[in-house]
């Protein structure tokens, strides 16, 4: 991965994870990937891999834990929030309504919480080609694989 170059300007603007945040399952198989975007759209970071739980909203958990991972990782939680727009109703609901997480989630739930620079919003199923091309890229990856520039 390359050296993280930011200018002042930059870590003043909001990045954001931009699209489905996409989780997709077929042929007994699940992946997920996203972009992360700064405020004018430009691709900063990608991330893809596949789900052991063979289950499209897992996947997508997943792969908001990877952004997180990879976003904090390059230093960004330090200086600029963080919205993340899913494009699962039912990982929605699981972040926006506490009553309504499996409980044997309770932990990666638990955790989310903790990051105060962490947002969530709500896109179209299919909101973002980059992303729902990541994911499927990520059912046929074995690895986890995420870069930034």
């Amino acid at each position: 991965m390359s050296d993280l170059l930011m200018e002042k300007d930059f870590l003043e603007g909001n990045l954001h994870l931009v699209g489905d945040e996409r989780g997709i399952s077929f042929e007994d198989k699940a992946g997920g990937g996203g972009v992360l975007k700064d405020e004018v759209k430009v691709g900063r970071a990608l991330l893809l891999g596949s789900s052991e739980a063979k289950d499209a909203e897992l996947a997508e958990l997943k792969s908001i834990r990877v952004a997180l991972e990879l976003y904090e990782g390059m230093g960004w939680a330090t200086c600029c929030p963080l919205l993340i727009e899913i494009g699962s109703n039912v990982v929605f609901k699981w972040l926006s309504e506490t009553e309504s997480r499996p409980r044997k989630l309770h932990y990666f739930f638990a955790k989310i919480e903790r990051r105060s620079y962490l947002t969530f919003g709500k896109t179209e199923h299919m909101g973002n080609e980059m992303a729902f091309a990541l994911a499927i890229a990520g059912v046929k990856h074995s690895d986890t694989f995420k870069a930034w520039w």
